[in-house]
């Protein structure tokens, strides 16, 4: 009986993704045998979840991959067997973990369902969406007015597709409000504990970075006053404060006995979806409608954030920038570069097992 590395199979929604995961693998040596679907027509995800699993339980290989449209129907139907630990993933943490903790023997993706953070650098880090990011920052930050952000510039490392698929960042930006005032926002996504630690080197490094060293006068004093402000925004999905009961807090640099603000430059904002348990009747102010979006816009439809939603254009358009029938060729190629990350690591755990 010939053997292979992996099995892959898809339905009619992800065959032309597995067309690109099989020659990604072949380009790496890795023996594949594609069980289907071989064309776009509509089939029975059942059908060929069931080739994959037979396949594994019979060791034709030791893994499998499976592709439908959202994953969910793959993993319920390959889970079914005993022997079969077939994980849905998102983002090469869970696939760690899955392999780490799991012994998942089955990748599933979903076309359909982008990598988390991904799907918020395409809502917040786009130039198409800006007006959703300053209408953003504008409600967190609690601007109004005067103080209100009117302008706002990428910073380079986010405009470059490949750089932003593997930075830590969702979006950098240079601020400008009303009378001209530049800052420096940093909005970073995390599911990793200890994160305030990595918020701190973060906001330092966006700070210090201001200084190009091939710049001449770096080393003079008057190179230091024009430094601009950073302010640090963590959305996380974990607590991160535990002896803090709301879902989000202002940190800043205090005077330990006067409690006066004279360093100015450094704030950190961080909304703790965890602590975050509100039903959509419940939300009372902007600030709120923006921790449900965080938290559920992924699981929901349009019509069942209606309520949310109301009258809020901006909110309706970034949950409808969450579709990936809106994203570009160059965003779907970003996000193949994450699967194809994905891969490498389950090729990697056939040498190396838990």
């Amino acid at each position: 009986m010939k053997t292979y590395d992996i099995l892959i199979a898809s339905d009619h929604s992800g065959y032309l993704l597995k067309g690109k995961i099989i020659n990604y693998l072949l380009s790496k040596n890795i023996t594949v045998l594609d069980q289907g679907t071989n064309n776009q027509s509509v089939v029975d995800y059942p059908d060929y979840s069931k080739k994959v699993v037979e396949g594994i339980l019979e060791k034709v290989a030791p893994f499998g991959i499976l592709i439908c449209g959202t994953g969910i129907g793959m993993s319920i139907a390959a889970n079914r067997t005993t022997g079969i630990r077939a994980a849905l993933c998102a983002d090469l943490f869970m696939v760690e973990r899955a392999r780490a903790h799991n012994d998942a023997n089955i990748l599933v993706l979903g076309t359909k369902i982008p990598d988390e953070k991904l799907a918020y650098e395409m809502i917040f880090g786009t130039e198409k969406n800006k007006d959703i990011l300053i209408h953003f920052l504008n409600d967190i930050l609690g601007y109004k007015q005067e103080e209100e952000i009117a302008e706002i510039t990428f910073l380079k490392t986010i405009q470059d597709p490949e750089i932003a698929a593997y930075k830590q960042s969702i979006v950098d930006v240079l601020c400008k409000d009303k009378h001209g005032t530049q800052f420096i926002v940093e909005m970073q996504i995390s599911k990793h504990k200890g994160f305030e630690k990595r918020a701190q080197f973060y906001a330092a490094k966006a700070y210090s970075q201001q200084i190009i060293k091939e710049d001449e006068d770096h080393k003079k004093m008057a190179v230091y006053a024009k430094l601009k402000g950073v302010i640090f925004l963590a959305i996380a999905d974990f607590i991160m404060f535990p002896e803090k009961k709301e879902w989000k807090s202002s940190h800043r640099l205090l005077d330990t006995k006067t409690y006066a603000n004279d360093l100015k430059d450094f704030s950190f904002i961080f909304m703790e979806l965890a602590k975050f348990n509100k039903t959509i009747k419940e939300l009372e102010n902007i600030q709120a409608k923006w921790a449900y979006f965080f938290k559920h816009a992924h699981e929901s439809t349009l019509e069942q954030m209606e309520h949310l939603i109301g009258r809020d254009i901006i909110i309706k358009k970034a949950f409808q920038a969450i579709d990936q029938a809106s994203w570009s060729e160059e965003e779907l190629r970003t996000y193949e570069k994450l699967v194809k990350t994905e891969l490498d690591n389950l090729a990697k755990s056939q040498i190396s097992p838990n």
